[in-house]
């Protein structure tokens, strides 16, 4: 009779299973003596204590309720039937590293006063651990459950030496519930995999919870969860539908890099903290309809694939929304909410996002859509929008609402906002007329790139993507055949090229200043009229100074125009009117170089004048 094989762990030889070399309590022989097996663990804690490893118990019997005190490990046994460990108290640490459960395995409403750690084991059966509490540290760390796994009502529970709940590298392969779990210390399902149905409604999660590179291939469900601490699904992957209805994160949530395949729902979800989605992939529908953002919301380099809903979600007055270098890949509407749902009935195939009232800034920079009109903003207030660096040209604009610039006085700089006393009376009056300057000037439609970059005082602001910005705009509605707004842009492109020292050479910033100043770049009616009356009044004065002489015979006896006499004075406007309309007035006799300077220029800067008013016109008033 030879030893057991595990003779350093029984102390047993191999009478009950030879052919092995297995003790009774080693055997996997499925007819062993139970009698035999019971009568010899009894012996085996007497001698050798509450070590159980690599032992096959055919089944368990009588532990419901038993309490067991001091350490016990059972590192790779195997229980060929029920392991029945209902109402069980445990107090000392328990090890079933490496466990299989060949049947079902109930822990339901077991207590675990210290460390409980199941690294490795498998429930080849449903695993029950309803409302079980874990007062120390529980690992399931590298765990499979081949059969329906049970944690509903399980406290994972707060006391000092409670260290955390680990659930990494598990594999659940058929549903699992957390319903109405409570882990009270961090918990960690990092590079889980749900291969089925995963609920974890009404779960509390008191301090962090990961879930980074999580692997959930079923319907996942947090319904009502609340997460009271940051919460991490890191590059989690999403292969069915999934929802957050009515879940709460009181602080920051992590979906960086998260892939959604399916639907993504978020309605009536509560985000406290910042919500990060930077560089998600969202391929199916993703509803946030009745959320709260208190925090900023991030979207930058997410892809959306499909519809995205935020009708009726409301953001704090100070949240600003991130799509920077995001991705449109479908046909998508942004609205504002008083129209989402006439929006939102127009065809099933279209996408639509509804942007709250109360979202102040929306950060739309480098956005890549692809193709370039899937996008339609209708009615949304563009007032706090940054687009640089997106294409504009095809995106569809319908009764959308640009920022005024040049008119508002939260527009001024700062630094041309400051109330200090000047020290002398001349800064006082340059500090007027820089005022008046920004505050009075004729207001135009634009971006809100401009605007910040004025707020910002940017030293080297980046005016030539602000440039095309405002070329891009211009095109699109004049393709839209909406000249009126078009020529705003138009404005703007020009005012961006004058002011870019970088981009563009002097000679041409102080020919577009000439050309700003004249006509707004010829797009203003008004001032080429201001400075034809003006040259008009000018050169007649200069006329009636030189005293022109009129043109022999003079059998009317005209006057010669003088600045003393009051009665040559109109003579001197008809005659200045005549040279800027290219008349050829033959009343007055031009007999010096002066007058003829005079008149050469005036018959220059009149057709120029007249023909910027009218260019100007043509741009309000073409169809």
């Amino acid at each position: 009779m030879s030893e057991c094989l595990h003779h350093n762990i029984c102390g047993l030889s191999d009478e009950a299973d030879p052919e092995a070399q297995l003790c009774i309590l080693h055997s996997k022989h499925p007819d062993k003596n139970i009698q035999a097996f019971s009568e010899a663990l009894e012996a085996h804690r007497k001698s050798k204590g509450n070590i159980f490893r690599r032992m096959i118990f055919p089944k368990q019997n009588g532990s419901d309720g038993t309490a067991w005190s001091g350490m016990f490990t059972f590192n790779g046994a195997t229980f060929e039937g029920m392991a029945d460990f209902r109402y069980a108290m445990f107090y000392g640490i328990i090890n079933f590293n490496g466990t299989i459960f060949s049947e079902t395995a109930s822990f339901g409403e077991a207590i675990f006063s210290e460390t409980a750690s199941f690294y490795g084991a498998k429930f080849s059966g449903q695993a029950y651990f309803e409302r079980t509490k874990f007062y120390g540290k529980a690992s399931f760390h590298e765990a499979t459950f081949c059969e329906q796994a049970l944690f509903p009502g399980a406290i994972f529970c707060e006391q000092d030496s409670f260290d955390q709940a680990d659930f990494s590298n598990a594999t659940f392969s058929k549903p699992v519930s957390f319903n109405d779990a409570t882990f009270s210390k961090t918990v960690h399902f990092s590079e889980v995999r749900f291969c089925d149905q995963a609920s974890f409604d009404t779960a509390r999660f008191v301090e962090e919870a990961h879930f980074h590179e999580a692997k959930l291939s079923g319907h996942t469900s947090f319904h009502w969860a609340k997460f009271c601490d940051q919460v991490s699904f890191r590059d989690a992957t999403f292969r069915k539908p999934v929802s957050f209805n009515r879940a709460t994160f009181f602080k920051s949530a992590h979906f960086y890099e998260a892939k959604f395949f399916d639907r993504v729902s978020f309605q009536v979800a509560t985000f406290s903290g910042t919500a990060y989605f930077q560089e998600a992939r969202l391929s199916g529908v993703a509803d946030f309809v009745l959320a709260t953002f208190s925090g900023a919301v991030d979207f930058s380099r997410a892809t959306f694939f499909e519809e995205v809903l935020f009708a009726l979600t409301w953001f704090s007055k100070e949240v600003e929304i991130n799509f920077n270098s995001s991705q449109f890949r479908g046909r998508t509407i942004f609205v504002p909410q008083r129209n989402y749902q006439e929006n939102a009935l127009e065809g099933s195939d279209q996408q639509t996002i509804a942007i709250s009232a109360d979202a102040q800034r929306v950060d739309f920079r480098w956005v890549v859509i692809d193709p370039p009109d899937v996008l339609t903003f209708s009615g949304v207030d563009l007032r706090r929008w940054r687009f640089l660096g997106t294409d504009l040209r095809k995106i569809h604009f319908v009764g959308v609402t640009w920022p005024e610039v040049g008119r508002n006085f939260d527009e001024v700089p700062d630094h041309l906002q400051q109330t200090e006393t000047p020290l002398c009376l001349m800064g006082r009056m340059i500090r007027l007329c820089q005022l008046m300057r920004q505050v009075c000037r004729r207001k135009r439609y634009g971006v809100y790139d401009e605007i910040a970059l004025l707020i910002s005082g940017e030293p080297s602001p980046p005016l030539d993507h602000i440039e095309r910005l405002y070329r891009q705009l211009k095109q699109n509605y004049e393709d839209q055949r909406d000249y009126e707004r078009a020529g705003d842009f138009h404005y703007g492109e020009k005012e961006m090229r004058r002011q870019n020292r970088n981009g563009t050479p002097w000679a041409l910033r102080r020919l577009l200043w000439l050309y700003k100043v004249v006509s707004g770049y010829g797009e203003r009616a008004l001032p080429p009229l201001i400075w034809a009356g003006l040259v008009l009044l000018l050169f007649a004065g200069l006329y009636m100074w030189f005293e022109l002489s009129p043109t022999p015979p003079n059998p009317n006896k005209v006057p010669p125009l003088a600045l003393t006499d009051t009665k040559t004075w109109f003579p001197a406007i008809v005659y200045s009117l005549q040279i800027m309309t290219w008349q050829k007035p033959q009343l007055y006799t031009l007999s010096d170089s002066w007058p003829i300077i005079l008149y050469t220029i005036q018959s220059l800067l009149g057709p120029l004048l007249f023909g910027l008013f009218a260019l100007a016109i043509r741009q309000r008033m073409k169809r």
